[in-house]
């Protein structure tokens, strides 16, 4: 099936954004993470495979994962001739009488031998310098001439936590699952067994109400899509539990998580099977877009590989507990390049209760976009000298029918002659103090449509008190 990940940005723009789309010539929410100029970030668009874009040579290199080729290489089968022995009278004459001819031939394998034997240890020696290299080990390979058991190949340490990865993978690829739509694929990770529960990416499964499950890489069962949040691009997923052996993975503390700390994405990434992927955390508290132009909080940013199919699949930290479910990645080229964001599975632990009662959860909506006045300051001086508050969030839009105009809030505009004229600067809403858009949204997540807030605004110079009521967050809001 094709890749289906769909196409997400984040838009570069210069201004965070409350109301779903930027205005001309600005950004979306969570544009202060990328300033203007700088790399567009999307989840590659369908259609793409992993043969699309791989190294000719890079395949030839490859080998499949069933190869046996090497194991029959080493060692003969029982029932060859060259692993025969000799037996009867012609075993025994030769035991009897061994001519000086069968003796040099005997020297001569013996030094065969073990000309043979130095070469399979070297190999074998390379080969553990190699695996050693890629598993991420810091210490120097053993001398070639020594075979290491296997057990010392394990565990290996990884931003300087020892992990053992293939164990890891082990106790946890069970509980990742395949999703399946018109669209293309995604993953999922199983979050309650009991009850078939599968979380992921709300853009997997936007305008489905089923999908496909891939469970245990064989086992195909019909989804149906149980809640969302599109805001913060979760959904809920559920399957009959009793027809598949589900594994429900652990969640951890996304509060905990610290850049330096190791990373790990399980998922289909490019239409591939199931793949583990290593990384670090780069870094936490960033700030992406939803698929409904709405800002995306506190995402965790990693260089763990993720890439379009990757979507929906669990991050993980070294005990292999849950700590993101990987969202969008920061790239010029529809592939990965080290920048990669997850949703906090804190965040994830706020909605589960709502989106397993099979309910679509509803942010609030104030109907801006806008952006720091610090920011304006140092992006737009000739604006900045119009500003008389020196914090606070300057109002660049304002959306038509939205509560923030019905609230009589003022956007920037410009003169016929070309000034500008800045709008009302946001100091505070209900008493808290606001510096960035981020703030807004932050305290606006712990309201509901139709509660009242207010805003304290400086409308040059003058501070005014704006009541209005919240509104549901549309899904496509108009300018």
């Amino acid at each position: 099936m094709d890749e289906m990940d769909r196409e997400k940005d984040l838009q570069p723009g210069q201004h965070g954004d409350l109301g779903g789309a930027a205005p001309g010539g600005g950004g979306e929410a969570g544009a202060d993470a990328a300033p203007a100029g700088e790399l567009q970030a999307s989840v590659s668009p369908a259609g793409h495979s992993l043969a699309d874009s791989a190294d000719p040579e890079g395949e030839a290199q490859a080998a499949p994962a069933d190869s046996s080729g090497a194991a029959e290489a080493q060692s003969a089968p029982a029932d060859s001739p060259g692993a025969v022995a000799p037996h009867g009278p012609a075993a025994a004459a030769a035991e009897a009488a061994p001519a000086p001819s069968r003796r040099r031939s005997s020297r001569a394998l013996a030094a065969a031998a073990l000309v043979a034997l130095g070469a399979v240890l070297g190999a074998a020696g390379g080969t553990f310098a190699t695996w050693k290299v890629l598993q991420g080990r810091l210490s120097l390979p053993a001398p070639a001439s020594t075979l290491l058991p296997s057990s010392l190949l394990r565990p290996v340490v990884l931003a300087g936590q020892e992990v053992d990865l293939p164990a890891l993978y082990e106790r946890v690829a069970p509980g990742v699952v395949r999703i399946d739509s018109d669209d293309g694929n995604g993953t999922g990770f199983v979050v309650d067994a009991l009850r078939g529960h599968i979380l992921t990416n709300y853009h997997v499964v936007k305008g489905q109400k089923t999908v496909e499950v891939l469970v245990d890489d064989r086992i195909r069962l019909q989804g149906r899509v149980l809640g969302t949040d599109p805001s913060t691009d979760l959904a809920l997923v559920a399957v009959d539990p009793k027809a598949a052996p589900l594994v429900a993975l652990p969640l951890g503390d996304s509060d905990r998580v610290r850049p330096g700390d190791l990373a790990i994405a399980i998922g289909y990434p490019l239409g591939t099977g199931k793949s583990i992927t290593a990384g670090i955390i780069s870094g936490v508290g960033r700030t992406g877009q939803a698929p409904t132009g709405r800002g995306l909080l506190n995402l965790i940013q990693t260089d763990a590989a993720i890439n379009p199919g990757n979507s929906g699949g669990p991050l993980l930290n070294a005990a292999g507990e849950v700590i993101g479910i990987n969202t969008q990645i920061l790239s010029p080229v529809r592939g990965f390049t080290g920048i990669g964001f997850a949703v906090p599975i804190n965040t994830a632990k706020q909605v589960l209760p709502e989106l397993a009662e099979g309910r679509d959860v509803q942010r609030p909506w104030l109907g801006i976009s806008g952006e720091a006045v610090s920011a304006v300051v140092h992006q737009f001086p000739e604006v900045a000298q119009e500003i008389q508050a020196k914090e606070g969030v300057l109002v660049w839009d304002v959306y038509p029918n939205s509560p923030a105009e019905k609230a009589g809030l003022r956007p920037t505009t410009q003169t016929r002659y070309g000034r500008v004229v800045p709008g009302d600067v946001i100091l505070a809403v209900d008493g808290r103090p606001v510096r960035t858009i981020q703030d807004i949204l932050a305290y606006l997540d712990t309201k509901k449509p139709g509660d009242t807030v207010t805003l304290q605004v400086d409308r040059g110079g003058r501070q005014l008190e704006l009541k209005l009521t919240l509104e549901p967050w549309p899904v496509n809001p108009d300018r």
